[in-house]
Order: C-alpha cells, then structure tokens, then sequence
C-alpha cells in the first residue's frame, strides 16, 4: 500500500490502494484516457480522496482494492511577462483489476 503523498513517486508505475467509492465527490481535475471511460471517486484508507478510472463500471458499495497505473493530472504555467510560476498536481489511477475486500 502507498500513501497519497508518495504517489508522486510512483508515477507512471502499477501499484495497489484501498478505499471506498463515495458518492461525495470533492472538486479535482478530471483525465481522459482511451480505454478507461468509466470515473469513480475513492476515499482511501491513506489520503481523503483520488479519482480513477476503469474499463468496466464499478458499481461496488463497501471497501475495494484497486490496482493498476498510477498517472499525473493538472497543470504547470510560466509567464515570464507577469513573472507567474504555478503549478498543480494530482496523482490518479488507471484501474486494471479491483475486487471487494468485503
């Protein structure tokens, strides 16, 4: 298991998290993956929140185990004119396999 704020570490690399789907969906930026056309939100055991995305719909109510690749979503702007650097980002999954822990 990984803690969300390791995540950034584990980009681009398959991985295990547990959680809960939740119908409370907090505000994130939404990917778009060809081949994974369902999004669920997912209260994990070790951070609030992530957002992922699956092949088939998970309609699952209780504690699941997803696995699968871990990616980066959001944003990076430089403006050299107004001297702005920002950036944002979120780690979210490509859900290869999960099952009910119940």
């Amino acid at each position: 298991m990984t803690e969300y704020k390791s995540l950034k570490e584990q980009v681009g690399k398959v991985i295990t998290l547990r959680g809960e789907i939740t119908g409370i969906m907090w505000q994130h930026y939404i990917g778009s993956y060809k081949g994974y056309p369902f999004t669920n939100y997912v209260d994990l055991e070790n951070y609030p929140q992530i957002v992922i995305y699956s092949k088939e719909p998970i309609n699952h109510k209780g504690k699941i185990e997803v696995t699968g690749e871990i990616v980066q979503v959001g944003h990076e702007v430089t403006d050299e004119n107004v001297k702005i650097q920002e950036e944002y980002w979120e780690y979210h999954m490509l859900v290869d396999t999960w099952k009910s822990l119940e």
